[in-house]
């Protein structure tokens, strides 16, 4: 039923943007506000940001920061995700409410991020023209996990409720870390007799900390029905970054990525096409990192105790970490181990349909963790030179359906703000919604 929601919303908004587009706008009037910075465009993709700003010839300076948090998933509500992440008690009733919604392969992800930032318009950079040219520095936390309904209710429940039968956790996938990333990019601009083309590149250099990665290829778990023995089938790997590394400034690993943006602009400049490749790269991890793996089985049958008071039967209660390893065939080594950036495509395409009313629509995808691409359509309205607001629809991604709101102000012709959020429901039905974000920008120009 969701697709078909996002369907009828999508036909509803851009009704009354066909109409828009049949009165008569100069082509002049849109070109400096279908970009971020002065008719550039932003390098890195983000759905909750406005495309329209206005700025005057002589502002070539920007200098701003950033803030950005999503908590999102396709089938635990926000609720639950709070309470987990707060590390608060979780009672039954918030339990049953997400199994309710399981699906066979479900997704989470909390990530947030913090940026600082410095663009400027060198006049004669390269083949005597413009160019836009950016610093940036930016320190965010990911944590983004991909698992199955037995696997929670496993977890949540335990396995009585698989009592004679077969919990499958085969494909789950979890990362966390800590980064900090320094970028540089520059971005440039060529005109043909019909149509104009920009294109940016970014470079940034990576620092990681307090990593984890869980890759469980194929994992089972058989409960005998009277619950007598189990019987655990298990490929796996992870990886804990350096434990003994802690301070404000550890370093556990090293990384760089690239950013990739290409715009064309047809005749007029009313519209425009976006292609984005953005955190295309990869983290080495230090070779004090710790890699635990297995490939095997494990049958267990439980305990027999007679007396409690007599040490041949309390030894069976003194596991430690060195027996377990053993006991389930786990392989333990230190060496450097490396893991993928979330890499992120993007096809935007922006039209301005007066000098009021634009927009833009898309899609967009990361192999991990979405399990669908998200598409999208973001309407915008100019109420004034400084104010515009635009609301927000999307489906897919690691969430359902979403519903956002935007919005941008000019303070003194020179200070920037925007607010944006993926998902304002979450604010509202924290029970009933699984997803919500939020983006603010402040910047100045000079």
């Amino acid at each position: 039923m969701g697709y078909r929601c996002f369907l009828l919303l999508m036909v509803g908004m851009l009704v009354p943007f066909f109409s828009f587009s049949q009165k008569t706008t100069s082509d002049t009037a849109i070109t400096k506000s279908a970009g971020s910075f002065s008719g550039w465009n932003d390098l890195s993709f983000n759905t909750a940001s406005l495309t329209t700003r206005q700025f005057k010839d002589s502002l070539t300076h920007e200098f701003g920061i950033t803030g950005n948090g999503v908590i999102s998933s396709n089938s635990v509500n926000l609720s639950f995700s709070i309470a987990a992440l707060r590390n608060e008690f979780i009672d039954d009733d918030q339990k049953n409410s997400v199994s309710e919604d399981l699906e066979p392969v479900n997704v989470f992800e909390f990530n947030t991020d913090g940026e600082i930032y410095y663009r400027f318009i060198a006049p004669d950079f390269l083949f005597h023209s413009p160019a836009l040219l950016s610093f940036s520095l930016k320190s965010g936390a990911i944590q983004q996990t991909k698992f199955t309904d037995d696997l929670f209710s496993v977890v949540f429940f335990g396995n009585a409720g698989f009592a004679g039968a077969t919990a499958d956790f085969s494909d789950t996938r979890s990362e966390l870390y800590d980064y900090r990333q320094l970028r540089f990019g520059i971005q440039k601009k060529f005109f043909t007799a019909s149509s104009a083309w920009e294109t940016g590149i970014g470079i940034s250099f990576l620092s990681v900390k307090n990593g984890t990665d869980l890759e469980l290829t194929h994992a089972t778990l058989f409960t005998e029905q009277n619950g007598e023995y189990i019987d655990a089938v298990y490929d796996f790997k992870y990886m804990e970054s350096d434990s003994s590394n802690t301070g404000s400034l550890q370093v556990d690993g090293v990384g760089a990525a690239a950013d990739i943006m290409i715009c064309y602009t047809p005749k007029g400049g009313r519209s425009n096409f976006v292609f984005y490749v953005n955190d295309l790269g990869i983290i080495s991890w230090n070779k004090h990192a710790t890699l635990y793996s297995a490939d095997s089985s494990l049958h267990f049958e439980g305990i027999t105790v007679t007396d409690f008071l007599l040490d041949t039967d309390s030894t069976f209660f003194q596991f430690n970490k060195d027996s377990l390893l053993k006991k389930t065939g786990t392989a333990v080594e230190s060496g450097s181990y490396s893991t993928v950036f979330p890499m992120r495509f993007s096809f935007v395409y922006f039209h301005s349909f007066s000098n009021k009313w634009m927009g833009r629509a898309g899609i967009t995808y990361r192999p991990y963790p979405d399990l669908l691409p998200m598409f999208f359509i973001q309407p915008q309205y100019l109420f004034t030179r400084w104010l515009t607001a635009g609301i927000l629809l999307s489906y897919g991604g690691t969430a359902r359906l979403g519903a956002g709101v935007l919005a941008g102000a000019v303070i003194s012709k020179r200070i920037h703000l925007r607010v944006g959020s993926e998902n304002v429901l979450g604010l509202i039905m924290p029970e009933q919604t699984s997803s919500t974000s939020l983006f603010l920008q402040a910047a100045v120009t000079f």
